[in-house]
């Protein structure tokens, strides 16, 4: 089921484990997927090249350039796979991925699976002439959680 997963912490553990079946080795909490800075680079961004130049003692783009390829052989949901300097697989996922991913929060009838609550958001300036403590800038959440729950 598509809506309880992390999507980047899944592709992270699925990245993972494939660097491991060839053999990469390193610390592999250091590797991460995220939203890259620009959307214009696609939907993830893994940093492995840049994890593994270090050890390998190879250009980041080179290895960027294997990676790309076992993601490509592996993952047939992505629509393109770039590296980009300084050392980041670069990766947009394909329409379809999209559709089942929001097709996923439907139940049988084709309805939102989800219920619609009414919330209240308030607006709260700390003041900035006095000193702000944390107690102050926390309460206006919590009011609101407490009213969603």
């Amino acid at each position: 089921q598509f809506y309880q997963m992390n999507i980047f912490r899944f592709y992270k553990d699925e990245f993972s484990k494939l660097l491991k079946d060839n053999n990469y080795e390193c610390n592999y909490e250091k590797l991460s997927v995220d939203s890259p800075r620009q959307s214009s680079f696609g939907d993830l961004a893994f940093n492995a090249p840049l994890i593994f130049s270090s050890s390998l003692k190879k250009n980041p783009l080179d290895i960027g350039a294997e990676i790309a390829d076992l993601i490509k052989n592996k993952f047939p949901e992505f629509e393109s796979i770039e590296v980009a300097k300084p050392g980041f697989v670069n990766l947009r996922l394909k329409k379809t991925f999209w559709f089942n991913f929001l097709s996923s929060f439907q139940d049988d009838k084709g309805k939102l699976a989800t219920e619609i609550k009414k919330i209240n958001i308030e607006y709260v300036s700390a003041n900035q002439q006095g000193h702000s403590m944390l107690v102050i800038a926390v309460a206006p959440f919590m009011e609101m959680f407490w009213q969603i729950f």
